[in-house]
Order: structure tokens, then sequence, then C-alpha cells
């Protein structure tokens, strides 16, 4: 048995794969139980303010610029060849670069505190101050970790990302645990401070640890420092920022526009409601994140079409899997959080997880392909259509929102990708990696038209259904059963690019010989 499991991790694709599914599954587990704790221990305004600050720290962690991304696209060529002054250079820069933006974090979370609290969050007056003592910690932490981000970028272009995910892991773990046992001792909103800053501290150790490891010599000099390698990092860096901030602005929009509109405890249904498309959201994303270290450097070594073929391999059985799980999350997202939080009044409704599940699909073909741009180093018409996507996204939230409500809010989101990012990157694709449309997208095409009749059809049998509790009802029952012939689907396509086994080889058969 260890031979065969040794077997199976013997390439740096397939440890990332492991390690990104063994921190999926902690970051699931943590993440419902942290939320279903948080519901039982905090009052609705107290968990509404816990999820506003916890998501409003992604947008702020991107004022980075992009130079995390961009530090493993510069550094990897030279210490790939084996060139230590190089290295040294590059390493200088990047550091001193990250502990800057670090600096600059801080400095503007400080700034920024009474601006999201009390306008964009409405912080009601009471936590106020648990509020802020919360949001000092957490943008504290996160300046410190910004500078040792610098060695994630090293384990990214060595291609061993699997030491990220399982210094994730680990971090979760600590942050949930921490929690929970204050939660407990009463400490109220003021509970996820210590949580969040030893989570951190776990984190960076653990960074340091992988790339002492590995042996790579890695030298901060100041003479080696270069103002035309700091030109280069930011003018690759910053269109991988404005694409990244785009995205985690509109996200972040979100929020504000329910607790504008609804009120601050309103962003607890839609969290709760939102959880399980989050947790489908992150183990697609590993499939194909687990591959794209590798894709890199296929593309360094001139091999573009090689990329294409193997995305096209993937493509064949990923986009069958997205569309599976979509239209799961709207058979079973009701039974689901019934089951697991008890609290049916925070469900938002069917409308509202159709509307996800649309969501679901437009994010999850946009996080398969978006890999081109950074990898290409031609980010700027990404950057471009990021701003447009965002804007386009918050506009239509915001509109349908007031008109039909959170569920209006998710439509306008998805809408707003579907007309601006999803044709420019399936257009862009095939022209950066020097292949044909057809090669590249139409087969993700026809089994994306094919996927969505599925799920419109699900949607008719659901639309009505007023059920309660959590077992499923009869309309649910009729969905499974779609459901599964896109299970069926999906294995085939699974056999088909052998990530499973062939009846026949299951019998012991073999394929008769060619004529």
């Amino acid at each position: 048995m260890i031979a065969i499991l040794k077997g199976q991790l013997n390439s740096p694709a397939r440890r990332t794969a492991l390690a990104g599914y063994v921190n999926l599954g902690v970051m699931l587990v943590v993440g419902v139980l942290s939320l279903r704790m948080a519901l039982k221990y905090l009052s609705d305004e107290e968990c509404g303010v816990w999820n506003a600050l916890s998501g409003s720290l992604g947008l702020f962690l991107l004022l980075d610029f992009g130079v995390s991304s961009a530090a493993s696209r510069m550094i990897a060529e030279p210490l790939g060849r084996g060139d230590q002054p190089e290295v040294d250079s590059w390493w200088s820069a990047i550091v001193t670069v990250m502990a800057a933006q670090g600096a600059i974090l801080f400095l503007l979370g400080m700034v920024c505190q009474h601006l999201l609290l009390a306008w964009l969050f409405k912080v009601p007056a009471h936590l106020l101050r648990d509020a802020q003592l919360l949001w000092y910690t957490m943008i504290a932490s996160a300046a410190l970790k910004i500078p040792f981000q610098a060695y994630a970028s090293i384990l990214f272009c060595q291609n061993r990302f699997y030491h990220m995910y399982l210094g994730t892991a680990l971090s979760g773990l600590v942050n949930f645990l921490l929690f929970i046992l204050f939660l407990k001792l009463g400490y109220g909103l003021k509970s996820y401070m210590t949580a969040y800053a030893c989570s951190v501290l776990v984190m960076i150790v653990w960074w340091l640890w992988a790339v002492r490891k590995s042996r790579v010599v890695l030298h901060f000099d100041r003479r080696s420092f270069s103002r035309e390698k700091l030109k280069t990092l930011f003018g690759y860096s910053n269109h991988v920022f404005v694409a990244n901030f785009s995205t985690q602005a509109s996200t972040i929009v979100q929020s504000m526009i329910i607790s504008n509109l609804f009120g601050v405890a309103a962003l607890n249904p839609f969290n709760v409601s939102t959880r399980s498309s989050g947790i489908i959201g992150q183990v697609l994303a590993r499939t194909s994140e687990a591959k794209v270290p590798g894709w890199w450097s296929l593309h360094l070594d001139g091999k573009s079409p090689q990329v294409a073929a193997e995305f096209s391999r993937l493509a064949k059985w990923l986009i069958p899997l997205v569309f599976f799980s979509a239209a799961g999350l709207m058979v079973f997202n009701r039974g689901f959080i019934t089951l697991v939080f008890n609290r049916p009044d925070v469900y938002e409704g069917r409308a509202f997880d159709a509307m996800v599940a649309l969501l679901l699909i437009v994010q999850q073909i946009l996080k398969a392909t978006q890999f081109i741009f950074p990898m290409s180093g031609k980010a700027g018409g990404w950057a471009a259509i990021s701003v447009v996507d965002a804007l386009l996204t918050v506009a239509f939230g915001y509109v349908f929102g007031r008109l039909w409500g959170p569920w209006g809010l998710v439509f306008g989101s998805a809408l707003g990708s579907l007309i601006s990012s999803v044709p420019f990157t399936l257009l862009a694709m095939p022209r950066l990696l020097l292949v044909s449309f057809r090669e590249c997208c139409g087969k993700l095409l026809w089994d994306s038209l094919a996927g969505s009749a599925a799920v419109a059809a699900i949607w008719l049998i659901l639309a009505r259904d007023q059920a309660s509790g959590w077992f499923p009802s009869t309309p649910e029952w009729a969905g499974s059963v779609v459901l599964s012939m896109l299970g069926i689907w999906l294995v085939f396509r699974l056999v088909e690019g052998g990530m499973l086994p062939s009846p026949r080889r299951l019998m012991g058969l073999r394929n008769p010989p060619a004529a």
C-alpha cells in the first residue's frame, strides 16, 4: 500500500493536487464548523461584522500589487538555470518591495478603519470598539505576512506548491481551534483576534521551513539591488494587480451592497446560503491549480501547444464536473443548510440557489482559463477587461439587488462576467497558446451548452418547491434523476480521460488488437 501511494505521488503535480484536497478538506470542515459556532455564540449583528471584516481583509491583501505573483514569473528562469547572482538581484528587489508594501498595508488599514466600519458596513455603536480591535489585529498580522510571501513565490517556481496548501491547512486548524476556545470562554467578537494572528505565524514558519528544506540559496544584498529589475517587476505586476483587485473588489462590494440595502445582519443568510458554493468552488479550483506550475514550465520551454493539449484533456472532464456540481448545489443546498446549521431561517430560497449555481459555473470557467495571462506575461488586456467586469458586476448587482433582493444581486454578478470576461478569455486563449480556437475551446463550448440544458431542467423541476426540513422533497428526488444523468456523463468523460479505469480494465480484459 505504501509503495502504491509513493508511486501515485511521484510527481509535483500529483503532490500538489493531493495537498490541495487535504487543505480543502480541512478548510471545508473548519469553515462550516466555524460559521456554525459563530451563529451559536455570537449575535446576528456580531456574526455579520465578523463575516464583513473577514471578507474585507482580502481586498487590502491585494495591495501587494501583484508582486507575489510576478515574483514567481521573474525569478523562475534564473533559479532554473542556477544563475546565483541573478537570483540574488531579483530576491533583493522582491523582498524590498514586499516589505514596503507590508508597511503601506498597515498604515492604510489604520487610516481606513473608520470609513470601513462606520460608513460602508454601518457597524452598530455597541460593537464598534470590538470591531476596531479585531480589524487592527487582522490588518497588522496581514501586513507582517506580506514580506514572507516572497518565500511562497520560490515554492511556486520550484513546482513545490503543495507546501503552500499544507501550510494553509495547518494554519486553518490553529485558527479554528483558538477561535472556538475563545468563543466558549465568552470573548465574543474578540475571539478571532488571537486565532487569526497565531494562524498567520504558523503559515510564515511553514514557508520558511519548506524553502530551507529545498536548500535553495537566497541572499539579500543591497549592492545587487537593481532599479531596472524593479521597473520590470512593476511593469508586469501592475496588470496582475489590477485584474486581481478588480475581481476581489467586486466580491467585497457585494457585502457592502447587502449591508446598505438590508442591514449588516442580512449578511448571515447570504453567507450561509453561499457556503456550499464556496466549498464546491474550492474543490473545483484545486483541479486546474495543481496543473498551472507545470504548465508554466512548459510555456517557458517554448511548448505552449503542449499546454493547450493538456488543457483540452482537462476540460473534457472538468466542465462536466462543474455542471454536475452546480446542479447538485441546486438540489441539495436547502437540505444541507437545514441539516448542518439547524437554521432554516437563514436559507435564501430556490431562486437564490439557481443564481449561485450560475455564478459558480461562470467563476469556474474563468478560473480554469485565466492562467494564460500571467503565464504568457501579456496581462494588459486581462487587466482592462477585469475592470470592465468589476464595474458591470457592481452596477448590475446593485440594480438587480434593489429590484429582486439577494438573488438579483447574485444574478447581476454572473451577468457582468458573462458579457465581459468570459468571451474575452475564451477568444484570447487560442492566440496566446498558439493553437486554433477549435483545438483549445471548441469542446468546452459544446459541453457548456449541454450542461446548461440539464441545469435549466432541474430549475424547472425545483422552482415551485417549498419544502421544509432536511430530508429531500419529491421535486428534489426528481431533480436527482437529472443529476444522475449528469453523473453518468461525468463518469464517461473521466474514463475517457484516463482518470477512472474502464469497465474492461476492471474485469481484467484487454482491448482487441487493431486489425
